[in-house]
């Protein structure tokens, strides 16, 4: 009950202050204030994210875990895709490595098969043979 624009609250303490009582409650008052900001405090910062609350039920234990198993499976096709894209990047890498080898192996068989001929020709020019067109028609055609 309300009289005039005193609250109740203040009423009584008014009536406690008056028979020397307030003494002993103020201490209690004082911790349940200090209790009260620290639960405000505590559920701003679990509404901003800064702090997690802890499951107080079944049901929210519950949730939590499907929670945990949907990240977990979230994870893992992450990890399976991305574990797909680098070995078919891994794949096209040896590929392209095992190309370029064959083909390095070729202009080497090639280099080394110029090469004899080229000292055939230069013998062949040493010792007074001079080569015909059919000696140099190969190194002709990798020189041009």
């Amino acid at each position: 009950m309300k009289h005039g624009n005193v609250k109740p609250e203040s009423a009584i303490e008014t009536l406690e202050k008056m028979f020397n009582v307030f003494a002993f409650i103020e201490e209690y008052k004082s911790v349940y204030d200090d209790k009260s900001k620290r639960s405000k405090v505590r559920d701003d910062a679990i509404k901003l994210g800064e702090m997690t609350n802890v499951a107080r039920t079944k049901k929210e234990y519950n949730a939590n875990e499907k929670g945990i198993e949907h990240l977990i499976t979230e994870l893992q096709k992450l990890m399976d895709r991305e574990d797909a894209e680098l070995s078919q990047e891994e794949t096209d890498n040896l590929d392209k490595a095992s190309e370029i080898k064959g083909q390095l192996t070729v202009l080497k068989r090639r280099r080394s098969r110029l090469a004899s001929q080229l000292n055939a020709v230069k013998a062949n020019m040493s010792g007074g043979l001079v080569p015909v067109e059919e000696d140099l028609s190969e190194l002709s055609e990798f020189f041009s």
